[in-house]
């Protein structure tokens, strides 16, 4: 048995819009419904874990000025929220 080498080659464009087109479907099945994002709503949203939300954009000084602590549990407009998700998709490296 021979030596097998695999590659493949990554197209970060097609992955990008990919994933564009992902969050703005799942953004325009939530329009409708809810004025509030839960955290649930955020991953579900986003496709992200909270963990993983909380370190990239959570803290973000203008999704600071978005989230609403409401008792014990985080609320996002979701207008204001989807507009944030966007423009902080477009801003991060294509790599």
């Amino acid at each position: 048995m021979g030596n097998s080498i695999v590659s493949f080659e990554v197209n970060n464009e097609l992955i990008e819009k990919l994933v564009t087109e992902q969050i703005n479907h799942r953004l325009e099945e939530l329009d409708s419904r809810k004025v509030f994002w839960t955290m649930s709503d955020l991953e579900y949203i986003t496709g992200c874990s909270e963990g993983y939300i909380k370190d990239k954009f959570f803290y973000d000084k203008r999704f600071a000025r978005i989230r609403r602590k409401v008792g014990r549990k985080w609320l996002f407009p979701a207008d204001e929220t989807k507009e944030f998700l966007l423009e902080w998709l477009k801003e991060q490296p294509n790599e």
